[in-house]
């Protein structure tokens, strides 16, 4: 199918020079007369493949069609569209305006030269690449849901903006499945549970595979113990015909799924808050017989405090849901009341390490910093993934983040900046941002 290029002009002769061009090189084009119109057209008929957009326009001009397009992606979930501005003006002060507002290109009128359309279909190239490698860095592998950095995010938008569920599910008897069945098996298992997830939440749900055998959903709209009941029952139910499709009809394995669930915005619209609440129910459940659900209540928070102090049951709570890979993130009046104690540690046991300070920096014309809290909790997880779970991370000020790195040389401090300075420049903000680094070796 041919790429799907949409021009926006006013002016007449030009979207005909520039449909023309672009349709005798192969390309499917829609001509339009306004950004108006532009953006019901893409509401009602999809997204093309590349705009070309004319910055000159009555009503609303390019700058003002450009922020709206952005605005309606965002309520769409669609991809960010790659959008290149036509002028037949040489005005230099336009084109700096043109990039820092995130254009893929600048085009003067008219649009009528091959090295015009190469580009564009260059552009369209690199944007197609880009979606696929953005795309297999937001999902998990194995099952293909979301993972967990992107369920987080997803999810957390979707809390502040519609009112709905969030779900903790949770895998009962798993571990037994790894070790009677073998980890293929395991990962069989997952994938099915996955799909039936899938076909049985509701639509516009977001679903992330968060550890190893836990899941995460958010559904909108849902509120009702009944809607949870019939969810859980479903799940359990085609769950355990899975099981024994894959491991045989004398599969005796307790296997089933635990529910715990967080209303929105009744419990609030921070998505760590509310995380933590449907945590705090799956755990009741956990602790309560399995296979069912519970959603967060102060009655579920006061039995836990009454009936959840065994030893079995703390180092459930606290070991049994498993490591998080990656360095652990403190907050920092946590950190300061840790700090000592680390030191001592280090003291104590000959242990080297490294102090570092990150900063992030935007880049010269990169505009204003509006999604600076955005840039923050990004960087967050590219340092957190691009640590081990022996080092700590801690936000220090509205740019900079403090990372103590344990039992490590100059080299090999010098080798974890790099790497985490290769992973930024291939995030999104790393186009738009610098990371400054100073790094101390802690002596006693």
């Amino acid at each position: 199918m041919s790429d799907w290029v949409m021009v926006i002009d006013d002016d007449i002769e030009s979207l005909q020079i520039a449909g023309r061009t672009l349709s005798q090189n192969g390309l499917r084009v829609t001509a339009l007369r306004s950004g108006r119109t532009m953006l019901s057209y893409i509401r009602e008929y999809g997204a093309p493949d590349l705009i070309l957009l004319d910055i000159v326009m009555p009503d609303m001009d390019g700058f003002d069609t450009l922020e709206n397009l952005r605005a309606l992606e965002d309520e769409l979930k669609i991809a960010t569209i790659p959008v290149v501005f036509l002028t037949s003006y040489n005005d230099s002060s336009s084109e700096m305006r043109s990039l820092e507002h995130g254009v893929a290109d600048f085009i003067k009128k008219p649009f009528n030269e091959e090295k015009h359309v190469q580009r564009v279909k260059n552009i369209i190239a690199s944007n197609r690449k880009l979606l696929r490698v953005e795309e297999a860095a937001s999902k998990d592998l194995l099952t293909g849901c979301l993972n967990k950095v992107t369920a987080n995010k997803e999810i957390s938008a979707a809390c502040k903006k519609q009112d709905g569920i969030l779900l903790m599910v949770d895998l009962d008897s798993f571990k037994s499945v790894n070790d009677s069945f073998g980890h293929d098996m395991g990962d069989h298992l997952l994938v099915r549970f996955a799909d039936i997830l899938r076909h049985h939440m509701p639509d516009e749900s977001i679903l992330g595979r968060v550890g190893g055998d836990e899941f995460m959903l958010f559904c909108p709209n849902i509120k009702r113990d009944k809607d949870i009941e019939i969810f859980t029952t479903s799940i359990n139910k085609d769950l355990l015909n899975a099981a024994h499709e894959l491991m045989g009809a004398d599969m005796q394995i307790p296997l089933g799924a635990s529910v715990g669930a967080a209303v929105v915005p009744d419990m609030g619209t921070e998505f760590n808050e509310l995380f933590s609440l449907a945590d705090r129910a799956l755990y009741n459940v956990k602790m309560n017989g399995k296979h069912g659900f519970a959603i967060y209540s102060e009655n579920i928070s006061d039995n836990m405090i009454d009936s959840g102090l065994s030893l079995k049951n703390l180092s459930y709570l606290w070991e049994g849901r498993g490591y998080q890979r990656g360095a652990m993130y403190v907050e920092k009046n946590i950190f300061e009341n840790i700090h000592g104690y680390v030191m001592r540690y280090l003291k104590m046991n000959y242990v080297s390490a490294f102090r570092v300070l990150v900063e992030v920096r935007p880049k010269p014309g990169a505009g204003d910093e509006s999604h600076r809290e955005s840039v923050m909790d990004t960087l967050k997880e590219t340092l957190t993934s691009s640590l081990r779970g022996c080092d700590i991370v801690t936000r220090v000020g509205a740019r900079h983040y403090f990372l103590m790195v344990i039992e490590v040389d100059d080299v090999r401090v010098q080798k974890i900046i790099e790497r985490i300075q290769n992973k930024w420049e291939n995030e999104k903000y790393g186009k738009y941002t610098e990371l400054i680094f100073e790094d101390e070796k802690i002596e006693f």
